[in-house]
């Protein structure tokens, strides 16, 4: 194992352990989640949030009758997300043992691919986690269905949007990090 591999897990380690200390928290009134005060954001697993309740035209519930819990399939997805990225960077930083440094290896090309496979791993804001991946499959899929008052047209432009999106932030990131390696590479 090289040592931008060894850095992968434990930055990866890093980010999984901040996501069990902070999970996202969700109040339930009768066992079921509160439609519109339900997610409470993250807050440290010792100190759960207080409720807050709810009253809306839907349902009247005091923040007394509410319990808080973990979200724990927000939570799963998330360490999913993250075991995926790992493993996506743990191939990418894989190069042959001959005389090719990590530098050299990383083409633009390969850097492209990695990108993309890195900005479907990331999870899309207000999705409780799902990857973006599961956006982009749905996406086709939505073009079929009844898609309500959206229209069909709305899933597939809503996807392409967030991977051209995260596609360029994390491509201009990872550029940037391939150059400063390079720089430092050959100044050394």
């Amino acid at each position: 194992m090289n040592a931008a591999n060894k850095w992968t897990l434990v930055g990866a380690a890093l980010v999984a352990l901040l996501v069990v200390l902070f999970p996202s928290w969700q109040q339930f009134y009768q066992g079921h989640p509160l439609p519109y005060q339900g997610e409470l954001g993250h807050h440290l697993i010792w100190k759960p949030p207080p409720a807050v309740g709810e009253q809306s035209w839907i349902i009247h519930a005091s923040p007394s009758e509410c319990q808080v819990r973990v979200n724990v399939g927000t939570l799963l997805r998330h360490c999913g997300s993250i075991a995926a990225i790992t493993i996506v960077l743990l191939l990418a930083f894989r190069f042959p043992a001959g005389s090719q440094s990590l530098a050299t290896s990383l083409t633009n090309r390969r850097i492209a691919v990695v990108s993309l496979l890195l900005a479907l791993c990331i999870p899309v804001p207000g999705s409780h986690g799902l990857p973006l991946a599961a956006l982009v499959v749905m996406a086709p899929i939505s073009m079929f269905g009844d898609g309500g008052h959206l229209g069909p047209w709305f899933m597939p432009m809503l996807a392409g949007i967030a991977l051209a999106a995260y596609f360029t932030g994390v491509f201009l990131v990872a550029s940037g990090v391939v150059w400063l390696i390079r720089r430092c590479t050959r100044v050394s």
